[in-house]
């Protein structure tokens, strides 16, 4: 009920000119997917208007908990074509989640869009070899 206050009168102060600057809003963002309103988490996260790398990787911690890749990929391209790529983290948290929800094509073409994007030098100090190991385990037990 009070998630549901604070976000009415953030819509209020919005609609009056006054931009909550970008700790709020992740705070608020992040606040809201802990207490389980990921649908309204993710209507802020969208009306946020230039979103920074800790906006991005909240959403896409959250998202990887709740196993909702549709929303995963759309956060993803929105990320990626900004200059900011995932935490080594929330980046595995991605992947498993894919690999839970039988999504292999989608880690594929993960992998593929990480390895355009950060060329293969830059992949072996993220930890790319690591997490391909860890990739054929997930792929392995399912």
């Amino acid at each position: 009920m009070q998630v549901n206050m604070i976000y009415s009168m953030i819509l209020i102060i919005t609609w009056n000119c006054f931009v909550p600057n970008m700790f709020a809003s992740n705070l608020f963002t992040d606040s809201l997917f802990t207490t389980g309103q990921s649908h309204v988490a993710f209507s802020v996260f969208k009306q946020i208007n230039s979103p920074d790398f800790f906006t991005f990787d909240i959403a896409l911690f959250h998202l990887s908990n709740l196993n909702d890749i549709a929303n995963i990929s759309h956060v993803l391209t929105h990320m990626l074509r900004m200059p900011y790529y995932p935490s080594h983290d929330t980046f595995n948290k991605v992947l498993y989640s894919c690999c839970k929800m039988n999504a292999m094509p989608q880690v594929y073409q993960l992998l593929g869009l990480m390895v355009v994007k950060l060329g293969l030098e830059s992949l072996s100090m993220f930890g790319f070899y690591s997490l391909l190991s860890s990739l054929n385990w997930a792929v392995s037990i399912r």
